[in-house]
């Protein structure tokens, strides 16, 4: 970025940073004595923190394996998430004061980085600052962010997301080496930082870009696209491959099992993209009274954005004048809700069930 786009942009930078001390000052307040939520999760990747500082400066070994949990079999961390978007780029500030201020600090930065690359790439998108700082706005404060910040680290760490597709139109405007290293290292750092995103990603980026590309597809005969996507890809391998390859031995070991049970479980009701989040002040118990919600299971069911931002993207895709790229966004928006309703229909927190003649289910069975 040039020194006259810094100055242009640092305003809306100071923006989300305001608003990010405005609305998660708890963790301000306390950024060295705790961390927000309960007992769980966030304390597994406070000490992923410290393990990975430990690991390389005390140690000096790998961090991929931990010998002193579970000792003497000790940990694969390949099991789980060790979200190394975070846990590696945060090492500064863990030497410098420990695990708990870098954890608070990721935390916080995930709001500033989340609404500002946003920003950018809706700005890019639209020509208009108020467009990005309002989209910026309304992603750095999701309620998904709110409820997985009780300890949910990888799930929090959204700002990757913005970052690689305003790095993609950066490189569609000028198909340059350094850009499609850029769109590379913005996508590894997607994936290093959630395995779920980053599966997302290698679902939905690619249909993404040839729909957003369509308009312009004359850029598909040029060699400078395919040499630019080449490099991407390969900038973004390198940074991820050594973090895989550990969970491709434990998976080819029987040792990580994902199945269509698990997806089944996780799938959402038709409706929970259009509710509010069952914690909201003023409609979350009357909402619930009229559709099932498992509160039991309400961090991981919060997945609405909110009926203002809906009305705002509505009224944008009726109202306003065409915009590139809008095509993409809804095709988008529309497979990632496809996707998330799981493998099979779900309301009420249950699986939707149909009568069928005995020859159609003898067919099922047969399958």
């Amino acid at each position: 970025m040039s020194r006259a786009a810094l100055r242009r942009h640092t305003p809306a930078l100071l923006v989300f940073l305001f608003l990010t001390l405005l609305s998660a000052y708890r963790i301000v307040a306390s950024l060295a004595t705790a961390v927000p939520g309960w007992e769980g999760d966030n304390l597994y990747y406070v000490r992923s923190l410290w393990w990975m500082k430990h690991a390389l400066f005390a140690l000096r070994i790998s961090p991929l394996f931990d010998p002193t949990a579970y000792f003497p079999v000790g940990h694969q961390l390949a099991r789980s998430e060790l979200t190394a978007a975070n846990t590696i780029l945060a090492l500064p500030i863990t030497a410098l004061w420990g695990p708990v201020v870098a954890y608070n600090i990721v935390l916080l930065l995930s709001f500033v980085a989340t609404g500002f690359g946003t920003y950018l790439w809706v700005t890019t998108l639209t020509g208009r600052r108020a467009s990005g700082l309002l989209a910026g706005t309304i992603a750095a404060l999701l309620p998904l962010r709110f409820a997985h910040l009780p300890g949910h680290l990888p799930q929090v760490t959204t700002q990757w997301i913005p970052f690689a597709l305003y790095a993609f139109e950066l490189f569609l405007a000028r198909r340059s080496a350094r850009r499609a290293v850029a769109m590379g290292l913005f996508a590894a750092l997607v994936v290093l930082g959630c395995w779920y995103y980053g599966f997302a990603l290698a679902l939905l980026f690619p249909p993404y870009v040839a729909l957003r590309t369509w308009p312009v597809r004359h850029v598909w005969r040029e060699a400078a696209w395919w040499r630019g996507l080449a490099i991407a890809v390969l900038a973004a391998v390198v940074l991820v491959v050594p973090f895989l390859v550990p969970m491709l031995h434990l998976q080819a070991g029987g040792e990580i099992r994902r199945s269509l049970a698990d997806m089944e479980m996780w799938s959402l009701n038709v409706y929970d993209f259009f509710l509010p989040n069952p914690a909201h002040p003023l409609w979350g118990d009357a909402v619930s009274r009229w559709f099932a919600v498992d509160r039991g299971w309400w961090v991981e069911r919060t997945v609405a954005i909110g009926y203002v931002a809906s009305g705002l993207a509505l009224a944008g895709l009726f109202l306003g004048r065409p915009r590139r790229g809008v095509l993409a966004l809804v095709v988008i928006w529309l497979a990632s809700y496809l996707i998330a309703l799981g493998p099979t229909l779900h309301s009420g927190d249950a699986q939707v069930r149909f009568a069928v003649p005995a020859r159609v289910a003898a067919l099922g069975d047969r399958a």
